[in-house]
């Protein structure tokens, strides 16, 4: 039974071929009842296959496989890659940052931003998401904090992009430097690595964290007897075994937790968590409950408590209008004032008798307008006034008193003086008639 096995290439056509074909080969020695056939694909070639169901076995890079579970039916991860460090196993990957050697303006993630930066494509774990997580920690949001974001496809072109200009930061995964230096593409005082990151028992460069290695996973199609044979296979290869050698791995291990992968993925927004999920109103009351409750209860209150003091105020005003319509309706002079002495309302008796219009008279001192002086001409002492007095001590007080026309003549008044509200201290109002004796007897209301 031929099972088609498509491997993401990352290396490029060749050097991913030339890396996995070894592997391939193995597993054709090895399985009895089935025939694994080689495909290295580009990531956008890949997905069509996986979605036409004309692959039957993957392997690509960590995000790679989070976007393609959740666009397409797959199976769980039924293994992981271990890579060989030296002979070593590496469980994990990281992504490296560099810059060529005599860019002195570039030595820390921070002078990142505002650079042109090449890699190999924004779906690559190493060679993107890694990196862009820890500028992410730092406030550095790609692409929107660089000036330029380069996908060249490969990891080796993302390096030759910095190395010729093109770029001024490169991203890659681990591994590629040293592969590149061995190779004698790359020499090693060409390049600095920028938020090196040391790793016990790791012997790549790296600048990010570390995650788990490329799964291997099947498509449902796929019956779980092969699946189960081709796992067999990949769990038996040996370190020592010359295929492993050739590929450069060490072999593959039981499926590793990608939750890490995930939670990058989720706080970048990258694929396939870059679109928000819908969030209903059960979903706000279910994280949210103590919040709305005490924040619906404060709004019945304020609620209420408006109505009261709208109800209130409607009342209070229906009452001034009742009461200033009352007093306007006297026949007896009637004028209110302030704390501060001065006139706030006075009606149309006061008015006529003395011989002033309103405009004149609100907002003004009375003592000093119309009261000022006694009938012998002698000047009217301000703290003798009786309505400055009751200001002071709240009492209602009666006498006989002088008060002077606009235009200077007086006239003798019998006049009441009373605190009104006297609850509220912030408003006083006084009553004063101003009552003509004998023949010439006038009545004047006034209020405050």
């Amino acid at each position: 039974m031929p099972l088609n096995f498509g491997v993401f290439s990352f290396l490029g056509q060749e050097q991913t071929e030339a890396k996995y074909a070894p592997l391939v080969a193995y597993l054709n020695s090895v399985l009895t009842a089935e025939e694994v056939v080689l495909h290295v694909l580009p990531q956008d070639e890949l997905n069509r296959r996986i979605r036409d169901g004309e692959i039957d076995l993957v392997t690509t890079n960590p995000t790679h496989f989070l976007v393609a579970r959740a666009n397409y039916p797959l199976t769980g991860v039924i293994a992981t890659l271990i890579e060989s460090h030296h002979g070593q196993p590496a469980y994990r990957l990281g992504g490296a940052i560099m810059t060529a050697a005599d860019r002195a303006d570039i030595n820390k993630l921070q002078d990142i931003k505002g650079k042109r930066v090449a890699i190999p494509s924004r779906q690559n774990m190493g060679g993107y998401r890694a990196q862009a997580y820890e500028l992410f920690r730092l406030g550095i949001h790609l692409p929107e904090h660089i000036q330029e974001l380069l996908e060249l496809g490969t990891h080796r072109e993302a390096v030759f992009a910095v190395l010729d200009g093109r770029a001024d930061v490169a991203f890659v995964r681990d591994g590629i430097i040293e592969q590149m230096q061995r190779e004698g593409l790359l020499q090693e005082h060409a390049i600095k690595l920028i938020n090196p990151q040391h790793n016990p028992g790791f012997a790549h460069k790296v600048s990010t964290r570390l995650y788990p290695e490329w799964p291997v996973f099947a498509l449902p199609h796929v019956n779980d007897r092969s699946v189960r044979h081709v796992a067999a296979a990949l769990f038996s290869l040996e370190p020592e075994h010359p295929a492993a050698q050739q590929a450069g791995i060490y072999g593959f291990t039981v499926p590793a937790d990608y939750l890490s992968v995930e939670a990058l993925a989720r706080a970048l927004r990258l694929p396939p968590f870059d679109t928000a999920p819908d969030f209903t109103f059960m979903d706000a009351w279910e994280r949210w409950k103590p919040l709305i409750l005490t924040t619906m209860l404060a709004a019945i209150v304020i609620l209420l408590l408006s109505l009261a003091l709208l109800w209130h105020w409607g009342k209070a005003h229906i009452e001034r209008v009742r009461f200033r319509t009352l007093l306007q309706g006297l026949g007896e002079g009637v004028y209110g004032v302030d704390r501060q002495g001065l006139c706030t309302f006075i009606n149309a008796a006061a008015l006529k008798m003395l011989q002033v219009s309103e405009s004149k008279v609100l907002g003004q001192d009375q003592h000093r307008l119309f009261h000022h002086h006694f009938s012998d001409g002698k000047f009217y002492p301000h703290t003798d006034c009786p309505i400055v007095k009751t200001l002071e001590d709240g009492r209602q007080r009666q006498q006989r008193d002088w008060f002077l026309r606009y235009d200077g003549s007086g006239f003798p008044v019998e006049m009441t003086v009373t605190p009104c509200l006297p609850r509220i201290k912030s408003v006083v109002l006084l009553w004063l008639f101003l009552i003509l004796p004998s023949a010439s007897r006038r009545k004047v209301k006034t209020s405050a």
